[in-house]
């Protein structure tokens, strides 16, 4: 009975053994299967990135060669308007920039702000965030983003008020009633920030908590315009 039982026994670890080897040999075999895969997509997406600037130069050739070569040639009929346009534009904009820097009130329109690597202020959920604007008697604030994406953003948002050089413009970020981080600006630095051709300024903070840990940062995309421009 002894040698039955140990005769089962062996028996039974060889074919525990067999079993592991064949797990062994189906674990290599989807391992090269995934590998090839692996280089067959990355072969087909070389092959479409040779493919996109082929597609782009034939999307960019016009059949009628020779209006076009004239028109580089000789500029469009337009192109002298469009160029005196602009430059009654940058003057325009030189214009008010020296009057806001010079006057000690002046207009503030908010147009566009977004966030950024934002700290999650809750354990079981995502960040829904919102902007508040504080600026003495001026108030506003935007709608929470549902995206659930890391940058948010609120366009065409026109938010007009008067500073001046001794305001401090607040904005706070909060997610349901939790701030999640806020910064101020005076604005005195606000007139005298760059601006583009269009006469619009860029800001990017940090915005910081209570305990001055940073929490994120805010985009606010403006323009200052003199006081009685509405």
């Amino acid at each position: 009975r002894r040698l039955k039982e140990q005769y089962e026994l062996q028996l039974k670890l060889q074919q525990q053994q067999q079993q592991q080897l064949l797990q062994q040999q189906q674990l290599q075999l989807q391992k090269q299967q995934q590998a090839l895969q692996f280089q067959l997509q990355q072969q087909q997406q070389q092959q479409q990135q040779l493919q996109q600037p082929q597609q782009q130069q034939q999307l960019r050739k016009t059949p009628n060669h020779t209006n076009t070569d004239v028109q580089s040639l000789h500029g469009s009929p337009h192109d002298s308007q469009r160029e005196h346009k602009r430059e009654d534009n940058n003057d325009q904009e030189k214009y008010i920039a020296s009057m806001v820097e010079e006057s000690p009130l002046f207009n503030v329109i908010i147009m566009e702000i977004s966030t950024v690597e934002l700290k999650s202020v809750h354990k079981f959920s995502k960040n829904v965030p919102y902007v508040k604007l504080f600026c003495e008697n001026y108030q506003q604030t935007t709608k929470p983003n549902n995206d659930g994406t890391e940058i948010c953003f609120w366009r065409a948002l026109n938010w007009s008020f008067p500073v001046t050089d001794a305001s401090m413009l607040r904005l706070a970020v909060f997610s349901a009633n939790t701030e999640i981080g806020s910064v101020s600006v005076q604005g005195d630095d606000i007139k005298f920030l760059p601006r583009d051709s269009k006469g619009m300024r860029e800001m990017i903070l940090t915005l910081t908590n209570m305990a001055a840990m940073t929490t994120g940062k805010i985009r606010i995309y403006l323009r200052a315009t003199i006081a009685t421009e509405t």
